[in-house]
């Protein structure tokens, strides 16, 4: 489900740096926290285009610095002029091991865009 950012939704940390894609759509990853070798995490949206805009994105995890394990789900979502929304995703992490989420948006000529990255977090 694509939700509308919400100020009562779950606490976010450790954000990462919003990456551009297709020249006005931002997307950036936030923890939300880590149990039982499991990390939840946000990624967010934000559409600067003067039109609504249909973006297909890929979310996953990069554990202990190594290569994103996507989920190869592409996703398709609307986004409105203005708008900013997110959806949640859990991931599997080791114990103790640094973990980071990881979100990209399809550009125009079909390529993916640069990868936006959480904060690392600890494993619990």
């Amino acid at each position: 489900m694509f939700a509308f950012a919400d100020p009562a939704a779950a606490a976010e940390s450790g954000c990462g740096t919003h990456k551009v894609a297709r020249v006005s759509l931002y997307s950036w990853a936030c923890n939300l926290e880590t149990s039982d070798s499991e990390i939840s995490y946000r990624v967010h949206f934000q559409n600067n285009h003067g039109s609504q805009v249909l973006i297909d994105y890929q979310n996953g995890v990069s554990v202990a610095g190594g290569a994103v394990r996507w989920d190869f789900t592409n996703t398709r979502v609307p986004l409105n002029t203005g708008d900013r929304s997110y959806e949640n995703y859990g991931g599997g992490c080791t114990r103790g091991a640094k973990a980071r989420a990881a979100v990209r948006i399809k550009e125009n000529n079909g390529s993916w865009g640069t990868t936006a990255y959480s904060a690392s977090i600890t494993c619990r």
